[in-house]
């Protein structure tokens, strides 16, 4: 699965509508909809979407998450 179809698959399973999703991180709602038809999304709003969907990085990168990423985090 790749990071667009990750996004759209949360945002649908969350029924958060493309308009507010695109307000939460900053960009215009064309941008994003270039997305869902495989456009990559720029590296800038990485941590931006990852807030918005409330996912880690990493599952948003990879769609898995690390066992020992909240030991990792609650040590910076």
């Amino acid at each position: 699965m790749t990071i667009a179809e990750r996004i759209f698959q949360i945002i649908d399973t969350k029924k958060i509508t493309q308009k507010s999703f695109a307000e939460a991180i900053g960009a215009n709602e064309k941008t994003v909809s270039t997305w869902r038809s495989g456009r990559k999304p720029p590296i800038e709003k990485i941590v931006p979407i990852a807030q918005a969907l409330d996912i880690s990085v990493l599952f948003l990168l990879t769609g898995e998450e690390s066992p020992d990423a909240e030991l990792y985090l609650s040590q910076e």
